[in-house]
């Protein structure tokens, strides 16, 4: 089923915007565990690549995040 809805100019704003992300709890519990995170990855033979502020981390080919 297709469903069509109008986009209202405050949708559009809220969709458009930046949103700083810093305060949320769960942002903030995955910057503080990355390191710890992605060296557990690499116990387990993930690949993991540094993309700018992202890390990609490939296990046995398989694209997790």
């Amino acid at each position: 089923m297709l469903l069509l809805c109008r986009l209202t100019a405050s949708l559009k704003k809220r969709l458009m915007s930046a949103y700083n992300l810093d305060k949320v709890a769960a942002i903030q519990w995955g910057v503080n565990h990355e390191p710890t995170a992605i060296d557990l990855y690499k116990r387990l033979g993930a690949e993991v690549k540094e993309t700018g502020n992202m890390h990609i981390m490939f296990i046995e080919n398989i694209l997790l995040f």
